[in-house]
């Protein structure tokens, strides 16, 4: 496996997300990634509950000329500058009243040994952070991570875009899983067919 056979499966199924219109879930993108990736020969891959923070470009402008904003004049600059923070995910802590089949976290794929015995990080649906706007313009995540991240021993933070992007993975919770087996979701089989089908042409 390299990064361009992975970019070409996450490619194939984000086209199949957007046909099925679930660009933006991201237990339908997880699922249908790690079926694809199964059903490729890559059984080793699997979900992953993650917690991501993102800060957008003004946001590290903001900071590098004044720090981080401690008091309210500080803040009033760093809203006024457009400064925006936002944690999609486990820890996001979102006070907001969710349906309830709605999962509140986020889900990821990981794929160990990928490539020279290093596991790599698959996230198709953090575009959704797009949609908020404030300067975030986030591509499908493919990121080389550590077994250490893996086994939620620490967080991995990276600049994408001009945004900080920051993970922090939870391998053992399984929550997704809560509201009835994610890897039986209505379409899913079909969904895959599809995108390994095109992948096979």
């Amino acid at each position: 496996m390299d990064i361009e056979k992975l970019g070409e499966i996450s490619d194939a199924v984000i086209r199949e997300l957007h046909r099925w219109d679930a660009e933006h879930s991201c237990i339908k993108g997880a699922a249908l990634l790690t079926q694809v990736m199964h059903r490729m020969g890559h059984s080793a891959a699997y979900l992953l509950t993650v917690g991501v923070t993102i800060a957008n470009p003004a946001h590290k402008q903001w900071v590098d000329e004044h720090g981080n904003p401690h008091d309210d004049l500080s803040w009033k600059g760093y809203m006024e500058a457009g400064g925006f923070i936002t944690q999609i995910g486990k820890g996001a802590g979102s006070t907001e009243q969710l349906p309830p089949d709605q999962w509140e976290g986020h889900l990821a794929v990981a794929l160990p040994d990928a490539i020279q015995d290093r596991p790599i990080l698959l996230d198709p649906t953090i575009i959704q952070a797009n949609k908020l706007g404030k300067g975030i313009n986030l591509p499908p995540l493919l990121w080389m991570v550590s077994d250490e991240f893996l086994a939620g021993h620490c967080p991995i933070a990276r600049f994408v875009n001009g945004c900080y992007v920051r993970y922090e993975a939870y391998p053992d919770d399984h929550s997704y899983n809560d509201h009835g087996d994610v890897m039986a979701i209505i379409g899913l089989d079909e969904a895959v067919s599809h995108v390994v089908g095109r992948l096979r042409r």
